[in-house]
């Protein structure tokens, strides 16, 4: 009887811990707090900043950051079973996937995403489309300053400038992004004056960064985002791209291996995507929680060292396809997971007629068949926006919920 007492009292004690929590800080408070942290941090890393700002203190501001959603998850969020059953099994998924393949990206995505529950999602986007705007201008102004390096790279015979971010394309994916941002945001005024500055912008990348890929991926923002304006009946089937992306990528990298003609041309084309993807195939195989692969690419300090060394003992090896690094990095499982996240939140968004968001993530899926940044919040905030339509319930009814 005495037993029963005490674990009333316990209970009793965590509801009115919870309570005043609860009462003094609001679950959107935490979220954003706990966003802003990390996307500030992991921005930073991104650029020459990161060789002036400790390591270890970025680290620590992630770890703080997911220590705050974990809050929200425990303290502030209900579920169905359904909700509870599917959360579950993306923590486990994420763990298993940061052991296997000792990066934490797949799992501070996961929880962002699955923390997300009752968040306003378009002040996400705001809260990523204004921060970054300021830092990316932060960063381009001090590395014209030579406060931090802009680090030049040669190819054709022309100069690729990275602006203070590590690498040229990185610094035009940073741009990409925010211009799907902007978009998202302010849809309706899109007209032909701000698809010209869209233009401006591409070449000029194209002329100072040779983005070519990039430059590529922001012109096609023009023609997806016109349809959408014209209601166009082939924006029925923008859901669809990112799971045709993923296999034309994939099956174009292992085919890749048979030293066919055309696979080698295609090759030329992605800048030897295929080639590098199919070496990490040979290499190290599909998992199912994933690889630990070292990659070594020219970016950052450490890299602008061995290019301009340029040591035969240097070997470049880096996994530029999202969706190759998600199958080789991250492995079967948590490819599997993230795809039918983003494609069933693509079809309910089409049925919803929410075409904008469809549109985005064409876009995104479509820049992740040449760079590796899907899972990155640095640059893309799109797929935690993704989770509201998991979460989402045909009916207004809420069954039983956990506390």
């Amino acid at each position: 009887m005495e037993r029963i007492k005490k674990l009333t009292s316990s209970k009793r004690l965590v509801h009115q811990f919870k309570h005043s929590i609860k009462q003094k800080v609001s679950p959107e408070q935490i979220y954003f707090f706990a966003f802003i942290l990390y996307f500030v941090t992991s921005f930073v890393q991104t650029s020459m900043f990161n060789s002036v700002i400790s390591f270890h203190l970025i680290n620590y501001c992630g770890y703080v950051a997911l220590g705050l959603l974990g809050v929200k998850l425990v303290f502030y969020q209900t579920y169905t079973k359904a909700e509870f059953l599917f959360i579950f099994i993306c923590i486990l998924t994420a763990l298993l996937t940061w052991y296997f393949s000792k990066s934490t990206l797949a799992l501070y995505m996961i929880m962002f995403m699955i923390s997300s529950k009752d968040v306003n999602k378009d002040k996400i986007i705001e809260w990523y489309f204004w921060i970054g705007l300021i830092m990316i201008t932060i960063i381009i102004v001090s590395s014209q300053l030579n406060i931090i390096p802009d680090l030049k790279y040669i190819r054709d015979g022309g100069v690729r400038h990275s602006f203070g971010i590590i690498y040229p394309t990185d610094f035009a994916s940073h741009i990409f992004y925010l211009i799907l941002a902007y978009c998202y945001l302010f849809f309706e005024k899109l007209n032909w004056k701000r698809y010209s500055f869209f233009v401006v912008i591409a070449v000029f990348l194209y002329i100072f960064s040779d983005a070519r890929l990039d430059t590529l991926c922001i012109l096609a923002i023009i023609p997806i985002m016109y349809f959408i304006k014209l209601k166009c009946k082939i924006i029925n089937y923008y859901w669809f791209a990112p799971i045709l992306l993923a296999v034309i990528i994939s099956f174009s990298t292992v085919l890749y291996g048979l030293k066919m003609k055309i696979f080698y041309e295609l090759d030329s084309v992605l800048s030897s995507r295929l080639s590098l993807g199919s070496t990490g195939f040979t290499d190290y195989g599909l998992q199912l929680f994933g690889n630990h692969i070292m990659e070594y690419g020219w970016g950052g300090e450490s890299g602008i060292k061995a290019y301009k060394a340029a040591s035969g003992s240097f070997k470049y090896f880096m996994i530029d396809s999202s969706f190759i690094r998600l199958q080789l990095i991250y492995g079967v499982i948590f490819t599997i997971l993230i795809m039918f996240i983003i494609t069933r939140a693509s079809f309910k968004a089409t049925l919803q007629q929410k075409y904008v968001f469809c549109g985005i993530l064409l876009l995104l899926s479509l820049s992740s068949v040449v760079d590796q940044h899907m899972l990155e919040i640095a640059y893309n905030p799109f797929l935690i926006l993704c989770m509201s339509f998991i979460f989402e319930h045909e009916e207004k009814v809420r069954g039983n919920q956990l506390g």
